[in-house]
């Protein structure tokens, strides 16, 4: 029996077999675990603190979009797009004390091309395809992280305003990685007075860029 805990259907929708067990981020608990007794709790995308009561217990396996312990911390592929990076390699380690410091137990590469709901789409699917070579490994070998430390920090929503930027790129950068279904994120945008214009579908060509927009009024 394995298990996956995930805040999204995607998962549940792509592994529908009898070996598989899924819990949403609202439904999981310790006790829930114990009945179930997993190999292993799969955390895909996974964003919160794992308590110590269940990573002791159990083996837990967490995936970070940086190439670890380069970029260990929030938002990774936001952070990775911000830096111009291209690609990324998806990390599945195991969850132990310590945010994004556990062991390897398998690497992936991932294009960040396209806009932010393409990436993420690419991403749970190489996410799928990593879980499914991890339960056929008859022993799973963890490495310890190596390299040099490289925290990120979480974008929160002021980050979605638009007026930092230096040149195009980086304008371009910061509306397509944002231009996602997640509800958890604000598409790029421009305030001013009573509103804002948030902007949607970038294309870059010819050094400009061309997007959709959408004005509302900003919450009172």
């Amino acid at each position: 029996m394995f298990v996956i805990v995930n805040k999204n259907s995607f998962f549940k929708k792509n592994i529908k077999s009898k070996y598989f067990y899924h819990f949403t981020e609202k439904d999981f608990s310790v006790s829930k675990l114990k009945k179930k007794q997993p190999k292993i709790i799969f955390f895909p995308h996974w964003s919160k603190n794992i308590p110590s009561s269940i990573y002791t217990k159990f083996l837990c396996i967490g995936f970070h979009s940086t190439p670890l312990p380069f970029g260990r911390g929030g938002s990774p592929i936001h952070n990775m797009i911000i830096r111009n990076y291209n690609k990324t390699l998806i990390c599945a380690f195991k969850i132990q004390k310590g945010l994004d410091k556990g062991p390897i137990a398998l690497k992936k590469s991932m294009s960040l091309k396209g806009n932010g709901h393409e990436i993420f789409d690419r991403l749970y699917h190489q996410i799928l395809s990593m879980i499914k070579l991890i339960i056929k490994k008859k022993k799973i070998r963890f490495k310890k992280q190596n390299g040099n430390i490289v925290k990120f920090k979480r974008l929160s929503s002021s980050d979605s305003q638009l007026g930092k930027e230096k040149n195009l790129i980086e304008l371009f950068n910061k509306i397509r990685m944002l231009d996602m279904k997640d509800k958890n994120f604000l598409n790029a945008n421009i305030r001013f007075n009573n509103f804002s214009i948030y902007l949607i579908n970038p294309k870059y060509k010819k050094k400009s860029i061309k997007c959709e927009a959408q004005i509302k009024l900003n919450d009172k």
